[in-house]
């Protein structure tokens, strides 16, 4: 299904928060070979912002919290106004 899609990877952050939690948080650029740029170079077609919040660990339970948003950063094909 992934077969033509890569993920590049920047801005991986990790910040220890006040209310003791952690969370790691990166913008993620997904690309692929079927989606060039005029120089021939792979452009993103979607930007992914993720962020990681791993909570202590309380009763032999540890709460991780994951918010994945994901931003189209082009339009692609035609929309018909109805």
């Amino acid at each position: 299904m992934c077969d033509d899609i890569s993920w590049d990877v920047q801005n991986v952050k990790t910040k220890e928060n006040k209310d003791g939690t952690f969370t790691i948080s990166s913008d993620v650029f997904w690309k692929s070979p079927l989606w060039m740029d005029e120089n021939d170079k792979q452009r993103p077609f979607v930007k992914e912002d993720i962020s990681i919040t791993v909570y202590s660990e309380s009763d032999s339970i540890r709460i991780i919290d994951f918010e994945i948003i994901l931003h189209a950063c082009e339009r692609i094909g035609k929309r018909k106004n109805i």
